[in-house]
């Protein structure tokens, strides 16, 4: 299986700890129990996610929409009034003006950027970067640590109790963990644990796990149940993940909404208002 490269990394090594073992049936049935919980995790999160990217989505396009079709419109009716437009309307279409006489230049600036980011990202110096920003980025950045220390306490949890000694179970860790500072810390606490230190304190000097599991992996330790301690880390990591993007998505959804309505509201008004003058200049 290891050799096919399509299994994953964890899947492989609790075989191999099965066959080694004689546990075979007992090892890939905790794999599996190992693997939904991973993915329940996962979905519930990224559902979360649909309804705030909806709106994104549909913003920038009504957003798209009004600076390169509407305000263009309004821009050629008030050119035949000839009437003197607010500083509003004057910015509003100077604006609608710029792109589309930039739009030739702006779509394959945007392509370019993008493609130049998916490339930059995929190399080694980019992906850590990606990575050490996810984990220290403003208020998102404590939801990705406690994620990663969630799969991690699960994954080496899975693998000791399959019967895969600790430096072997974090090097598989490491593999699996799918962020590389996560990674590179892990390396770190390999050689020291190999030198004799606990796990729990190795962990503890790269500075990117949170106190409260490393006290609990130092508990599980010096009584001798670490996996059953790291399997606790890990279901209260998922929750609190769970609870905390919950409440953080419950305020972006109504902030999303809150800057589209003042967004379309200020352009209604740049837009009408010199209506407005001519219909008053009209009455008097």
């Amino acid at each position: 299986m290891r050799v096919q490269g399509i299994f994953p990394t964890v899947y492989t090594a609790s075989v191999f700890a099965g066959e080694r073992s004689g546990n075979l049936v007992e090892v890939i049935t905790r794999y599996i129990q190992y693997e939904k919980t991973i993915v329940t995790v996962r979905k519930r999160f990224l559902n979360s996610l649909i309804y705030p990217a909806f709106l994104v989505v549909l913003a920038v396009v009504m957003v798209a929409v009004i600076m390169t079709y509407v305000i263009p419109r309004f821009a050629e009716l008030y050119s035949g009034l000839g009437t003197q437009l607010p500083v509003s309307t004057k910015v509003l279409i100077a604006v609608s003006n710029a792109i589309q006489g930039q739009l030739v230049l702006i779509v394959p600036l945007l392509v370019g950027s993008i493609v130049a980011l998916k490339i930059w990202s995929g190399t080694r110096g980019g992906r850590h970067w990606i990575d050490e920003f996810k984990l220290n980025a403003p208020v998102v950045g404590n939801l990705w640590t406690m994620f990663s220390m969630a799969q991690l306490s699960r994954t080496l949890a899975t693998l000791l109790q399959g019967g895969i000694p600790l430096v072997a179970a974090l090097e598989v860790a490491r593999e699996a963990s799918g962020n590389r500072v996560i990674g590179d810390s892990i390396r770190s606490a390999i050689t020291q644990v190999r030198e004799g230190q606990s796990l729990s304190d190795s962990l503890e000097q790269s500075g990117h796990f949170p106190d409260l599991a490393l006290e609990m992996m130092r508990v599980g330790e010096q009584t001798g149940s670490l996996p059953e301690m790291l399997n606790h880390v890990a279901d209260f990591y998922d929750e609190d993940v769970d609870l905390r993007s919950t409440a953080l998505l419950s305020w972006v959804e109504p902030i999303i909404l809150i800057f589209v309505a003042v967004f379309i509201a200020t352009i209604l008004i740049s837009l009408y208002m010199p209506i407005f003058s001519i219909r008053g200049s009209m009455q008097t």
